[in-house]
């Protein structure tokens, strides 16, 4: 490898020797010589790299630490060798300070100067492989990323998802939401697609964005459990009237329910759907999504003929059996019905016929199972009602109430809406900020406290969804209810 080094060394006897040293080290290097600090700098400029600069300490004009300065800032990898007649620690920890390689006092020998030459080839040679692999990685990340979007958007949308995506996506999402955005005539939808994704999403979300002819496909995950819906039509309104205003445009969007499972993706997304012209099911089919072209999954039902609709269903989409066997249980858990040795019985199925068969029994025995009565109901609201009073102010999930109650994180979401009349998200925020505003009336409490005792560890968050709940910003609403007799 070829390196530019620079001497910069006020005393020319000692300036020569150091080169005439160096050819002989690094016969491949181009030297670039000059007399003080302020000329170092200069003639680093016109460089196309800089990798070694051997700096004396002290020069007239700019001495040698201010002009190392100004090299880092331009050359952030060279590798500077401080030279100095002088063994002052002052001099040595403002060295160490700027990340010197190495420090030679004045006189220095042969051996210390290829000591110090090796030190800093080494850096450079670990420098250029750690950049070697982190390009490799970023071009694997993004190559995994293009593909991950593409077929995220797809497998979701069929309710195909393999495996491995599902996991992935599982492991890193706790909520999300499909929205579809319509552009009009003359509105080049890249446009639209280019604006999607520098919108101003939390960085919590993952946002993944598809354009086919004059529809852009969003698909949002977030690592909380929140409602990913409401952000995005907060969002795209608060862009779609900017767009309005600047460029006289008006664009339409669908936006689905926020879903916490994958398994209700597929049908937030065809509900999405829904609401496309004929393009929107051309393009299903020709992506194998034809199940979607007549309508939703079946609704689940205990009995046989439930269990029938839902296997026709697996046979249009042509799913495979592990596919089968996750859909099935999904609708069992979603149902309160699915039990460790259901659970157990249809994963040991070898086949779908074996597994429609499997099926059929054990929703039979779950029909047996008692109904829950109207007083167990009561109790469960109030064991839930007062688990979310002791812990709002927590990091409360919907996977970690659930467990805690000894549910299935499904059939709790359900069993949530059924007792609450509203998603677990829309209750937990309503019941953080009603605790917020009364905190917010305390007069020694600032509104970063408040959102800390509420449960938000985002500032930003507490007050976008406090102003989204109830009209005004955290301290707006502070100011209103202190300025009241």
């Amino acid at each position: 490898m070829s390196y530019h080094v620079l001497i910069a060394e006020d005393e020319t006897i000692t300036r020569n020797a150091i080169a005439d040293n160096l050819r002989a080290i690094l016969p491949d290097a181009r030297l670039v010589l000059a007399e003080n600090g302020l000329r170092a700098v200069e003639q680093a400029r016109d460089l196309p790299r800089l990798d070694i600069v051997f700096m004396d300490l002290v020069m007239p004009v700019l001495d040698g630490v201010q002009a190392a300065r100004r090299l880092r800032a331009q050359w952030e990898n060279c590798q500077i060798v401080f030279l100095t007649a002088y063994s002052d620690f002052t001099f040595m920890r403002e060295a160490l300070d700027l990340g010197a390689v190495d420090y030679l006092l004045k006189p220095f020998s042969q051996t210390g100067l290829i000591a110090a030459v090796q030190k800093a080839t080494s850096r450079l040679k670990l420098l250029e492989q750690t950049r070697e692999q982190l390009n490799e990685a970023q071009a694997e990340r993004e190559r995994l990323s293009d593909l991950v979007d593409e077929r995220t958007l797809l497998d979701v949308a069929s309710g195909a998802l393999d495996i491995d995506s599902e996991e992935a996506l599982a492991g890193s999402a706790a909520s999300g939401a499909f929205a579809v955005v319509r552009c009009p005539a003359g509105f080049s939808p890249r446009r639209a697609a280019g604006l999607l994704r520098g919108a101003q999403w939390e960085t919590r979300l993952r946002v993944l964005v598809r354009v086919r002819e004059e529809y852009v496909f969003l698909l949002l995950f977030s690592a909380l459990e929140e409602d990913v819906s409401a952000i995005v039509q907060e969002r795209l309104s608060g862009l779609f009237v900017k767009i309005r205003r600047l460029m006289h445009v008006d664009i339409s969007a669908a936006v689905s329910d926020t879903f916490h499972s994958l398994h209700r993706a597929a049908e937030a997304c065809f509900h999405c759907y829904a609401a496309l012209p004929e393009y929107g099911v051309r393009w299903l089919r020709e992506n194998g999504a034809e199940a979607y072209a007549m309508g939703p999954p079946p609704s689940f039902r205990l009995d046989a003929d439930g269990v029938q609709v839902l296997f026709d269903y697996f046979a249009l989409q042509r799913f495979s059996l592990s596919i089968c066997q996750r859909h099935l249980l999904a609708r069992m858990e979603e149902a309160g019905s699915l039990l460790p040795h259901m659970r157990a019985r249809v994963m040991e199925c070898t086949d779908i016929e074996g597994l429609l068969a499997a099926a059929q029994e054990l929703c039979a025995e779950a029909a047996g199972l008692p109904a829950e009565t109207a007083q167990a109901a009561d109790d469960t609201e109030a064991r839930i009602r007062d688990y979310l009073l002791d812990h709002y102010a927590e990091e409360v999930t919907l996977e970690g109430i659930s467990g805690a109650l000894g549910y299935s994180r499904t059939y709790f979401s359900k069993l949530f809406k059924r007792l609450f009349g509203m998603n677990f998200v829309v209750y937990l925020t309503g019941l953080r900020i009603e605790e917020a505003k009364r905190l917010l009336k305390n007069e020694k409490l600032g509104i970063r406290e408040v959102a800390v005792r509420t449960g938000f560890r985002d500032g930003a968050y507490f007050s976008s969804t406090f102003r989204r709940v109830t009209g005004q910003t955290p301290s707006e609403y502070q100011e209103a209810v202190r300025s009241k007799p």
